[in-house]
């Protein structure tokens, strides 16, 4: 089995201030952990959208209250 090494274990954030979402592509276990509560507590907030046994990729959505406090 692969395990990738602690250089290839990223977390990518891709966000712009035009789109009310975030995609979030992680290695990070207790990031991945995290997300998938926030999946389960806030489902029309946080999204799973895929993933294998080292990363995951999530959809976030913002309000816009809270883009009106940036």
């Amino acid at each position: 089995m692969y395990n990738p090494a602690n250089i290839e274990r990223e977390t990518i954030i891709n966000y712009n201030e035009a789109e009310k979402t975030a995609i979030v592509y992680t290695h990070n276990k207790r990031l991945i952990d995290k997300l998938m509560k926030n999946c389960k507590d806030y489902p029309e907030k946080f999204k799973f959208i895929k993933g294998d046994e080292h990363s995951k990729t999530f959809l976030c959505i913002f309000s816009d209250a809270y883009r009106d406090w940036e």
